[in-house]
């Protein structure tokens, strides 16, 4: 028997043995566990064209949705053909295509809104956790997994593994974010008691404390706020940026924790250039982790260069001892001139 369930766990072992991300592994594992309950627990050489369309077809996803799952079952199918679960040359997702996605303007948030998103946090886990994408352009899956024994506080230095990019990093810590770990490092210890190296910095948090009757099975809460769960991570950190934009009225546009890294990344390089600090891009390139400067300033966005040249430029002269701009005074009526019928 080579069912897809059967076969689709030996694919997402495969994964894991390559080392690849967890997302492009839970992402396999959706696709899988959607076909299966689409298709039924077929045989993987009984897979037709027509379980490709069944698939897709009356599901209410985004283009970029689709995209996804559509690379993901062409990977699935392709270990299928390797293995020896199809035939070579037999492909039955022929005939659908990813199709371009119309790209939105990304949700950039400035100082003053971010510190309003902090300050808008109903439990200090959530303000932790806020800061520390704002101050250190963490990424959420970093974030979510650091524990004390990675916080360096006497020497300002927060000791981080990037999953994505699978390099170990320093991150300075500075001084707004000092106080923000030193303020939950104490309401932490307050809650929890001592705290353990091993245990998360943010970690989850659990229901809501029961009270009943010795003896009784029946609960009833306590309506107390919901207990850390210091040896637990989050499960989705992205609500807690959510919920903070929506209660400060931001329309998030399906934005979740990354924007905390992309303003904070944009701001401290308007910071720099400010300065006039020339490796503004760089030193914003060191603090996201990225590869290339040119991924950098890809990230922070080609309209805010835009803008700069514009405003460095227009109206201004651009080369000393160029052309003298005095001889320009008289080019709007000369252009009225030339121009009339």
């Amino acid at each position: 028997m080579s069912t897809v369930q059967q076969v689709g766990q030996d694919y997402l072992a495969f994964l894991g043995a390559r080392g690849l991300a967890r997302s492009t592994i839970v992402t396999a594992q959706n696709v899988i566990n959607h076909a299966a309950r689409t298709w039924g627990d077929i045989e993987v050489s009984d897979i037709k064209p027509k379980h490709i369309d069944e698939f897709f077809i009356g599901r209410d996803w985004s283009q970029g949705t689709k995209n996804i799952y559509l690379i993901a079952i062409r990977n699935f199918l392709k270990y299928c053909r390797t293995h020896g679960y199809l035939l070579p040359d037999y492909d039955p997702t022929a005939g659908w295509k990813t199709r371009n996605v119309e790209k939105r303007e990304k949700t950039w948030l400035t100082l003053p809104v971010l510190g309003a998103l902090m300050d808008s946090t109903t439990h200090a886990r959530d303000r932790a956790f806020i800061a520390l994408g704002i101050y250190t352009f963490m990424r959420a899956s970093e974030i979510i997994n650091l524990k004390w024994k990675d916080m360096d506080l006497a020497n300002n230095e927060i000791h981080i593994y990037r999953i994505k990019t699978k390099q170990a990093d320093q991150l300075p810590i500075c001084a707004e974010l000092r106080y923000e770990l030193v303020a939950w490092a104490t309401y932490y210890h307050n809650e929890c008691g001592k705290i353990n190296p091993e245990w998360y910095v943010v970690p989850s948090r659990g229901p809501a404390p029961m009270r009943g009757v010795k003896g009784q099975r029946k609960l009833v809460p306590t309506g107390g706020p919901h207990p850390l769960r210091p040896t637990q991570r989050i499960g989705r950190p992205q609500r807690i940026v959510k919920e903070a934009m929506e209660r400060l009225g931001i329309a998030n546009k399906g934005d979740g924790c990354h924007v905390l890294r992309r303003s904070g990344a944009r701001s401290l390089f308007e910071e720099l250039r400010g300065q006039g600090y020339d490796g503004s891009a760089r030193r914003v390139q060191s603090m996201l982790g990225h590869a290339s400067v040119v991924t950098t300033e890809l990230y922070l966005g080609i309209d805010n260069e835009r803008r700069q040249r514009n405003e460095a430029i227009a109206g201004r002269v651009m080369f000393n001892g160029g052309v003298n701009p005095s001889a320009n005074l008289q080019l709007p009526g000369k252009v009225a001139e030339l121009t009339q019928d």
